[in-house]
C-alpha cells in the first residue's frame, strides 16, 4: 500500500507530455510571471564593443605624454658637446663662467649665454650681448656672437695680461 502511494505521488510530480511540470504550473505559462504576463530574461548580452572608443583614449594618452616631454627642459646631458663650466649658466642671464681652454665655440641652440659674463684667466673678459657681434680687449680676449646663430665664440691670443 505505501508503495502504490509513494508511485501515485511520483506519478503525479512527473510531468505528463504536453503538460507544463508543477512548479510552471503555478506560474502560469512558460517563462512568464504569474501576475504581469511578460517574459523574463533568460540570458544576459554582452554591450557591443567599442573599439573606436579605445582608441580615442590610446591616442589622447599619447599625445599628452608628448607634450608633457616636449615641455619638460632638461638641464644638459654630460656628454653633450657643452664644456662642463658652461652648462651651469646656461639661460641664467649675469651667471659667470671662467673659461678652461680656448678656442671654444657655444652653439646657442644647446645653451642660451646671452647676459652671461664669460672670462678667461690673463685675459680678461665680456658679458654675451643680446644681439651679434664681437668683443674684444687690449689683452688678446675675444668674444663673438655669429650673427643668425647667436653661437658664442672665445678666444684668447698673444701673452696672458699683454696691456
Amino acid at each position: 500500500m505505501a508503495q502504490l502511494a509513494a508511485q501515485a505521488a511520483l506519478a503525479s510530480a512527473a510531468p505528463v507530455a504536453g503538460q507544463p511540470p508543477q512548479d510552471e504550473q503555478l506560474r502560469g505559462h512558460h517563462g512568464q510571471e504569474p501576475d504581469e504576463g511578460l517574459l523574463r530574461p533568460t540570458g544576459m548580452k554582452r554591450l557591443p564593443c567599442r573599439p573606436g572608443k579605445v582608441w580615442v583614449g590610446i591616442t589622447v594618452l599619447a599625445l599628452t605624454v608628448v607634450n608633457i616631454a616636449a615641455c619638460s627642459s632638461l638641464p644638459p646631458s654630460p656628454r653633450s658637446p657643452i664644456p662642463p663650466e658652461f652648462r651651469a649658466a646656461c639661460g641664467h642671464p649675469g651667471a659667470r663662467v671662467t673659461v678652461r681652454k680656448v678656442p671654444v665655440t657655444i652653439s646657442h641652440a644647446d645653451c642660451n649665454l646671452t647676459g652671461v659674463m664669460i672670462s678667461y684667466p690673463g685675459y680678461g673678459g665680456a658679458t654675451v650681448p643680446h644681439g651679434s657681434g664681437g668683443i674684444g680687449n687690449s689683452s688678446g680676449f675675444t668674444l663673438t656672437v655669429h650673427p643668425g646663430t647667436l653661437d658664442v665664440t672665445v678666444n684668447a691670443t698673444g701673452t696672458p695680461g699683454n696691456a
